[in-house]
């Protein structure tokens, strides 16, 4: 599902199915909250570098990549763009639940409570 809404950037939910060993996150989330009777969501953060193919990209920006696990580097764009991917995940009923935005304003807490509402339909 794509969200909508004038003025603000897109939030994305998706759905699949739990595929080998999915449930736990892979790298340590930022924070978790209970959002529903033994159902635990995962609040991350990233930030991306989109970069165009043959690009330079600096030293320092590829020690970073090695070393910050919430730093990548990815090409794709055809200006160099730096966004702030955050999202929230759970699994519930064998299904794998992500919502997902770029420079989002959203609060984790905010992000928690749209998790909570689904995982309390």
């Amino acid at each position: 599902m794509h969200y909508t809404k004038d003025g603000e950037p897109d939030i994305d939910v998706s759905v699949e199915p739990v595929v080998g060993n999915d449930e736990a996150p892979s790298d340590p989330p930022i924070s978790e909250r209970e959002i529903a009777d033994g159902i635990t969501a995962y609040y991350d953060s990233h930030e991306m570098l989109i970069v165009s193919p043959g690009y330079e990209v600096s030293e320092e920006d590829r020690k970073r990549e090695q070393e910050d696990p919430k730093f990548w580097i990815s090409e794709g764009s055809d200006e160099v763009e730096h966004n702030i991917c955050t999202d929230v995940s759970f699994i519930m009923n064998g299904q794998k639940y992500l919502i997902m935005g770029f420079n989002l304003n959203l609060t984790p807490d905010e992000m928690f409570d749209m998790a909570s509402e689904i995982a309390n339909r």
